[in-house]
């Protein structure tokens, strides 16, 4: 089998090397579907008899590429038989292939950030994930303390943004029960998300494959990633609420809360009856610990979105934040007893709710949620894993 070599370099130093065993089709690069983060710029790498093609670029066992980016640099090379394991059976020539996905400055500079703090993430070591139809996709799970951002055009998204709040994963192996497979079975694919991003490499103003890609990429749990898609549409396009609320939901799971609260007030600016954009902001207030003034903001959107199931989700993680768990499940009912009223994307966002937001951590460790969850959702209810 071919291997690709990946060095990833910051000021000199070694941060990232390893060795991937190359079959069919692998993604590395900063997206969704990657073996290997590293940024840089597109760089196709496919099989060619004995050799890799690199960009046109014909690379023989030994050789390599060099990718300069200011203080980064990455190295990818046909890894030579001697590097190889030869007692597993040696190096085959059959497969390779590697696509490595632009992304801009912002990024390659989080994930240099990421890498000098927990020297690599390693694919093995999270959730393996299936997006566009690429197996071994990278969760996004790095440090929780810090993320680093750089300005990106009028929008301050610089300096470092210290992290208030926890992240939000899987903690099915506490909890015993399958939330988070629950949750994963009703997140969308979009099929077409290497096709936006052919378009984005064309085009970096084309809104729509951004979107596209920035939803892909959320939807693998790549929050931060995510977060500088979203980022860069509202770079270009201030007044576009419909990726700040987006970028608001990647921060949430990042536990940007601050951040996320921003994002919000903005929404509100414009819109002040947004009933997400007025939930969130109660939610980012009670994660805060300002328990009045989610209080007062929940006053406000029983006001003026009574029916709303939003209204009912945002007093369901008040309640439970508050310690009030008969309360928050109370709520949770009532939200699914109206849930049809979501659009689809929302109800994604409630079972992701559900299934990861520390505000229920507790609740799912109850038997009460899930004989709840049963009672409204029957066989398509979480189920026990243990």
């Amino acid at each position: 089998m071919g291997k690709l070599g990946v060095q990833m370099r910051m000021n000199g130093l070694v941060i990232d090397d390893r060795s991937i065993d190359v079959r069919r089709s692998v993604v590395v690069g900063d997206w969704p579907g990657a073996k290997a983060v590293f940024p840089g710029p597109a760089v196709t790498v496919r099989r060619a008899g004995d050799a890799l093609e690199v960009n046109g670029t014909l690379l023989r066992e030994g050789q390599s590429l060099e990718l300069a980016m200011g203080a980064i640099e990455v190295t990818l090379s046909h890894t030579p038989r001697r590097w190889t394991d030869l007692a597993a059976g040696g190096l085959d020539r059959r497969f390779f292939a590697a696509v490595v996905v632009v992304v801009a400055s912002g990024h390659w500079l989080d994930a240099a950030a990421r890498w000098a703090t927990s020297q690599a993430w390693s694919a093995e070591t999270h959730e393996v994930l299936r997006i566009v139809g690429i197996e071994g996709a990278q969760s996004e799970q790095g440090p929780t303390s810090t993320v680093m951002r750089v300005q990106s055009g009028e929008r301050n998204v610089g300096g470092w943004a210290t992290t208030d709040g926890p992240l939000h994963l899987n903690d099915d192996s506490v909890t015993g029960v399958g939330y988070h497979r629950w949750f994963k079975r009703i997140v969308p694919t979009d099929p077409n998300a290497f096709q936006a991003n052919a378009r984005l490499e064309i085009d970096p103003d084309d809104i729509e494959a951004r979107r596209i890609i920035g939803r892909a990429a959320y939807n693998a749990g790549r929050t931060r990633l995510a977060a500088w898609h979203y980022g860069e549409m509202l770079s270009r396009y201030p007044d576009d609420d419909h990726a700040r609320l987006r970028l608001a939901w990647a921060e949430r799971r990042a536990g940007h809360h601050s951040a996320e609260a921003d994002l919000y007030r903005e929404i509100l600016v414009s819109q002040p009856d947004h009933p997400v954009a007025l939930g969130g902001l109660s939610m980012t207030a009670a994660r805060l610990g300002r328990m009045d003034a989610a209080q007062d903001m929940l006053d406000s959107l029983h006001m003026s979105a009574p029916d709303h199931p939003y209204t009912d989700l945002t007093s369901a993680v008040v309640e439970a934040l508050r310690g009030d768990e008969t309360d928050a499940i109370r709520s949770l009912r009532r939200v699914l007893q109206r849930r049809d009223q979501l659009d689809e994307e929302l109800q994604v966002e409630l079972r992701r709710d559900i299934a990861t937001d520390p505000a229920f951590s507790g609740l799912r460790t109850q038997w009460r949620l899930q004989a709840m969850l049963r009672r409204h959702l029957g066989a398509a209810s979480p189920q026990g894993i243990r």
